[in-house]
Parts: structure tokens; sequence; C-alpha cells
């Protein structure tokens, strides 16, 4: 996986409840050991990119644990945009 098309697939998840590939919910549950056994080549050496991407951008409710993530998987569009826009502020 590229990183162009990671940051593409989190976005697509945080914003509109898109759901990854195995690699990436992973990453976002805090899974690293799991992220790395599921991880392509190139995977591997970006990482360190999608984690910070992950801390720096998604909203903090969307990640953490598998449970965090099935969760916001669940929550509407607008809710969505909602609760990543109050954690904003």
């Amino acid at each position: 996986m590229q990183l162009d098309d990671a940051i593409r697939s989190l976005n697509d998840y945080a914003h509109r409840g898109i759901p990854t590939g195995d690699f990436l919910r992973a990453c976002l549950a805090n899974d690293l050991f799991t992220a790395m056994a599921r991880a392509d080549a190139t995977s591997r050496l970006i990482v360190y990119e999608i984690c910070s991407h992950i801390h720096n951008f998604l909203p903090g409710r969307c990640y953490g644990s598998y449970e965090l993530v099935d969760a916001w998987l669940k929550v509407k569009n607008k809710a969505r945009a909602a609760l990543a826009a109050a954690e904003a502020e």
C-alpha cells in the first residue's frame, strides 16, 4: 500500500464511514502487532506516517481500539461530522 492510498482510505473511514482493510483497521485499533503481520512490504515502511496521520488528523473518537473503530462505522454521516467538528473546537 502506498502512503497516498493509506491516507485516502483513512480519511474516507473518518469522514465518510467507509471501512478500511485489515491492515489499516489494526492500525486504527492500536493493534500494531496485527498491523505488522498484515502489512505488505511497502506498508511496513510507512507505519510511522500512517500512525502519525491517525493521531494528528483523525477524530480521537474514531481510533484506539477495535470497539471504537466498530462504533465509528455505525455512526451516521451527519452525526460523524458533528462529532468531528465538536472535537476540533
